[in-house]
């Protein structure tokens, strides 16, 4: 019998390979890009304002405190006392307001029409 070489056999092997070996995709390119999100389209003027000082803010300081208010470690990156904050992350603060109440009421916020405050 004849033996064939054992680097032949491996270079061969990787010759006819059925698919090219890829890396991971977490070690080939970079974590996709998500685009923030747009702040929400002036919202029907026939909804009515919510008002984020009496209702808005008082909810994510019960729910957010003290990590999102002054003083507090994210408060820097995103601080929930700012109306333009909490209209640029809409839904995405659902995450932590779980309640359906909640929700609607930062819905009502976000479509409602205001500058600001």
């Amino acid at each position: 019998m004849r033996r064939i070489p054992l680097l032949l056999l491996l270079l061969l092997g990787c010759v006819h390979s059925p698919e090219p070996i890829r890396e991971p995709a977490s070690l080939s390119s970079p974590a996709p890009v998500v685009p923030a999100q747009a702040p929400a389209p002036p919202g029907d003027p026939s909804l009515p304002s919510v008002d984020f000082d009496s209702r808005v803010r008082p909810l994510l300081q019960a729910r957010c405190s003290p990590c999102h208010f002054p003083g507090g470690i994210m408060y820097a990156r995103l601080p929930f006392d700012q109306a333009d904050t909490v209209r640029c992350l809409g839904t995405r603060l659902f995450t932590r307001l779980q309640a359906k109440e909640d929700q609607a009421l930062i819905l009502q916020f976000v479509a409602s029409p205001g500058s600001g405050k």
